[in-house]
């Protein structure tokens, strides 16, 4: 585990917080507009990379139902499974990666898929601290594996929305807009995108997706960096302790496959880590009057895309279908090939498993 050495602000106040640039983006424009914007579309892939990907998705993956609903690989309890979604994904995208980024480590890759339904909208969010923030940024990239448009659960956005709110986010306890999420959803914008189209985002900015309205699910691969030298960092906080701190906990790399609470349990403090510091939890929750104030006064102009009066519902979808069971057992009757430094034969299997999903016939 790589030591964390806390910046003297960061036990202090996260009122003081300013995020700071992502250094690993290589183009300096890019970098700009992502830091000023909170997100920025780019062309990623090319049509013989998506079909790569598709071809790894569709091994095993099957959802049915009408209702709906997302599902992440990475709530999925099943640890094997998520160490083979995410080595895999990681296979297939570091050379398209390693051109635009630059001494940076993926931490996560994973698939999200939005079933069609009614119950499929996701709900507004900012993704939760991964490091010390006061340092480092976290880049998050959602590539989807064809066109998005209106009807199939297109990413929305609330831009200039990373640059507010607190260093200190986990799903243990309150955003400080949580109080006025109706009032927020007024300035989420839609982004539409082409197939080998990506949107590289912070992963601080107000987001959420729409509804699937299609027959097909929609299916995302999304990749998530740090740079190299950044530990990664969680936060928790103990909502039925009356003015509790936030714990911050240092995390090996491997946390994000080995926590089975993801999904289930998600509130309960992780069962891995070092803590590594406390702060007070002295952001304060905005009304929506307050948020309004806010948003005016660092230019974020309301959209009205949604209905402010609608409740979003998302059913949540633990498992794929298939479990990777068969995939491992028919990996392991397949031809070895020379990948270089090897973990105890699991790097060959898994490079195997790319290898036989992604082959041109």
């Amino acid at each position: 585990m790589h030591s964390l050495n806390i910046s003297e602000s960061l036990v202090k106040n996260p009122l003081q917080w300013k995020p700071v640039p992502h250094s690993i983006i290589k183009d300096i424009e890019l970098r700009k507009r992502l830091h000023e914007k909170g997100y920025a579309v780019v062309p990623l892939v090319d049509s013989d990379t998506i079909a790569s990907l598709l071809a790894l998705f569709h091994q095993h993956h099957q959802f049915s139902g009408k209702a709906g609903g997302m599902f992440y690989s990475v709530y999925s309890e099943d640890t094997g499974y998520r160490k083979l979604v995410h080595a895999a994904i990681g296979a297939i995208l570091q050379p398209v990666l390693n051109n635009i980024l630059d001494n940076h480590k993926m931490v996560l890759n994973s698939f999200i898929v939005k079933a069609p339904g009614p119950k499929s909208e996701f709900y507004l969010h900012q993704d939760s601290t991964g490091t010390d923030e006061f340092l480092y940024s976290t880049l998050s990239i959602w590539l989807p594996l064809h066109d998005i448009d209106e009807t199939n659960g297109a990413m929305c956005v609330i831009p200039k929305s990373h640059k507010l709110f607190s260093p200190y986010r986990g799903i243990s306890f309150k955003a400080p807009f949580e109080n006025a999420v109706q009032t927020a959803r007024r300035f989420l914008q839609p982004v539409y995108l082409k197939a080998g189209e990506a949107i590289l985002f912070d992963n601080r900015i107000l987001h959420n997706s729409m509804q699937n309205k299609s027959s097909k699910a929609r299916v995302v691969v999304m990749s998530a960096s740090l740079p190299m030298n950044a530990p990664l960092m969680v936060c928790y906080k103990n909502a039925l302790q009356p003015n509790a701190k936030i714990e911050l906990i240092q995390q090996n790399e491997d946390y994000l496959f080995e926590n089975t609470n993801f999904l289930k349990n998600c509130h309960l403090r992780p069962n891995y880590g070092a803590t590594i510091g406390w702060v007070e939890d002295n952001y304060p929750m905005l009304s929506d009057e307050e948020l309004l104030a806010l948003f005016e006064r660092n230019g974020i102009i309301p959209t009205d895309f949604f209905d402010s009066n609608t409740q979003p519902y998302c059913n949540m979808i633990g498992e794929p279908v298939s479990n990777t069971d068969s995939i491992m057992q028919a990996a392991e009757q397949l031809p070895d090939f020379s990948i270089g430094q090897q973990d105890n034969g699991k790097t060959t299997l898994i490079r195997k498993v790319v290898n036989w999903l992604t082959r041109k016939n």
